[in-house]
């Protein structure tokens, strides 16, 4: 145990604090976990490590679920691991999740409105964030922050369910996926203390995530998320989606070797002096090894969800309810709406039903400003870095820019499957692109470094989107012009058959 990001623990007297936690890594054999990572800190800081071993280790680990016979047994495994796992990758710094989710669990009990428990939710983490601007580390490293942003997306949620759990008919939403959303994961009484910590330490999921609602961790601790007969195996469908993580993984661990795209790697000399088409070539590889990167995150956790039963939803007899990430529509993604229904699908869920759906207009109804909201919460969330912000704009204007492209071309390309089938392919290359052009600023960081790599590539996504809005403009200008006079020739026509 570590209290090197801690807050208010690393400020105890070392004299005091080391030995202590110098017998509790002997006791809980963190030092032993440690001694068999040590060989392979030639190719990841010790803290990512710790991390990935967790991760890894969730998967057989899940297994002991299926022996489990009672909800306040796999509650407990829950806790236990959850909090196990959790001091050896984070430290003391986990009781970061201990006292926010419990301040949480407060608040509904005091029937808190849904607004203040997500302002007190992202207050925490941005704080955490201000304290990592504040110490100027502009390097990806792994702290209690990584782990707090599944948390607080986990505790805003549970907050709005609850709430929607007392609303009446007449108050959900006229959006018919708003209103389904609060009904199916409307949460009507306070979880026990029991099964809400079991929700909060859920160990495959609590590092990295993704989260899940509180009312599909509830049917899995209660094995209502199966039918009464027939259950089906976890087994087969579970190594199955460990196969493809690891497939990921190892795209990850190639690409990253020999198309690095972190921090260093864009602003080293190698990089800079590379060909126009030479850095288009490294950034598109390098930035697939990237997505591989969280594949291999997410996947550990969704096998692990899998294997134990939590992944299956018996309305559709699928194992998705933790998928978080399907890379190939990702890469085959031909709209921004394509990337954000496939890419981080849990947390692009989460910012749709408990921000997007929540900034209406007085008649219920979903706007422009209720997309760039949505898109400032995302950047808020991952960080304080201006690089963060710098990708989440982009995104939106380019969301922007794709619908009034759609709304001008779709028309024009119906019954002409070769043009829709060109059509298709550019919007895939266009998007894939800016997605990747644009993911600079969110590995960089920082806006500078971000401006000064881009202008290597001469900026060009962003005229090819003024282009594209121009000609949107142009095309459902000229479009309605024509529809308006042939409109107007055939009442003429019939004017004068009459």
């Amino acid at each position: 145990v570590s209290t090197q990001s801690t807050g208010f623990l690393s400020r105890l007297p070392a004299h005091r604090m080391e030995p202590l936690l110098s017998h509790l890594n002997f006791l809980f054999g963190y030092d032993l976990l440690d001694s068999l990572l040590a060989p392979l800190t030639a190719l990841l800081p010790i803290s990512q490590l710790r991390v990935a071993f967790v991760l890894f280790i969730s998967f057989p680990l899940s297994a002991v679920y299926l022996f489990l016979k009672t909800p306040e047994a796999r509650n407990l495994y829950s806790i236990l691991l959850g909090f196990y796992f959790g001091c050896f990758a984070i430290g003391t710094s986990i009781i970061h999740s201990l006292l926010s989710s419990l301040v949480v669990y407060i608040m509904l009990k005091l029937n808190a409105k849904p607004a203040l428990i997500f302002a007190f939710a992202f207050l925490h983490l941005w704080l955490g964030f201000a304290h990592r601007v504040w110490t100027g580390d502009v390097n990806w490293t792994m702290d209690w922050t990584a782990s707090q942003m599944q948390l607080c997306m986990k505790l805003v949620s549970l907050g709005f369910n609850y709430h929607d759990g007392k609303k009446k008919e007449k108050d959900f939403p006229f959006e018919k996926e708003a209103k389904e959303q609060q009904l199916r994961d409307s949460v009507p009484l306070v979880p026990s203390l029991l099964d809400f910590y079991g929700y909060v330490y859920y160990f495959p999921a609590f590092l990295a995530g993704p989260p899940m609602s509180y009312r599909e961790y509830k049917t899995f601790i209660d094995q209502t998320n199966f039918p009464e007969t027939n259950r089906p195996s976890t087994i087969i469908p579970g190594f199955k989606s460990l196969a493809s993580t690891m497939f990921y993984c190892f795209c990850y661990l190639q690409c990253s070797k020999y198309f690095p795209v972190h921090r260093a790697a864009l602003n080293s000399d190698y990089f800079r002096n590379l060909s126009l088409f030479d850095k288009l070539i490294h950034t598109n590889i390098g930035l697939f090894g990237e997505r591989a990167r969280f594949s291999t995150i997410w996947g550990f956790c969704e096998s692990a969800s899998v294997l134990n039963g939590l992944a299956y939803d018996k309305e559709t007899g699928r194992w998705d309810r933790m998928t978080n990430l399907r890379q190939l529509k990702v890469e085959l993604a031909e709209s921004p709406r394509d990337l954000s229904e496939n890419w981080n699908i849990k947390c692009s869920a989460w910012l749709r039903y408990y921000v997007y759906f929540r900034v209406l207009d007085k008649n219920q109804k979903t706007t422009t400003l209720s997309l760039f909201t949505t898109y400032f919460v995302s950047a808020l969330w991952h960080g304080f870095y201006s690089g963060y912000f710098f990708f989440f704009i982009s995104l939106a204007t380019y969301t922007v820019v794709g619908r009034e492209i759609r709304r001008a071309f779709q028309p024009l390309l119906k019954d002409k499957p070769v043009l829709k089938f060109i059509y298709d392919r550019l919007g895939n290359i266009f998007t894939v692109s800016f997605l990747n052009f644009s993911a600079i600023s969110f590995m960089v960081l920082t806006f500078t470094d971000s401006v000064d790599i881009m202008k290597d590539f001469y900026f060009y996504p962003y005229f090819l989107c003024i282009l594209g809005y121009v000609l949107a403009q142009y095309v459902k200008k000229t479009f309605s012009s024509q529809s308006s006079k042939s409109h107007a020739q055939s009442g003429q026509e019939k004017q004068k058959d009459s």
